[in-house]
């Protein structure tokens, strides 16, 4: 459902959660926007790429060889920007859809899945 609506904007669900991550909490750590979004590397790297040629977010290396940093650029908040109702007009039908207790069980209990089936 959030892939066919942010389809129009050329925008997965997993891009346009690593747009609202850099957003929220600025320049990250690959490894460390990985962890919070409870992404493989592999998953965020496959995520990250075409954001970057599209020129929706910027890395940079850090001052170890290893690190690299990611942020979102300004062409990236306008995108977040369009791509916010989109998602959360999803949001809103999931909710019309699901009983208030089953909605917050599975928010509540979802964190708990990904890190189970993420090895931690």
């Amino acid at each position: 459902m959030y892939d066919e609506a942010l389809r129009p904007l050329k925008l997965r669900v997993t891009q346009f959660s690593v747009l609202a991550y850099l957003e929220r909490e600025g320049e990250s750590r690959v490894r460390d926007l990985g962890a919070g979004l409870l992404l493989e590397e592999t998953a965020l790297t496959r995520s990250l790429r075409p954001l970057e040629e599209q020129g929706w977010v910027q890395s940079r290396a850090g001052t170890d060889r290893r690190e690299r940093y990611v942020s979102i650029t300004r062409s990236g908040q306008k995108l977040l920007t369009k791509a916010q109702p989109l998602w959360s007009g999803v949001q809103e039908r999931l909710r019309e859809r699901i009983s208030t207790t089953t909605w917050d069980a599975m928010f509540h209990g979802l964190p708990k899945v990904a890190v189970a089936a993420s090895g931690v």
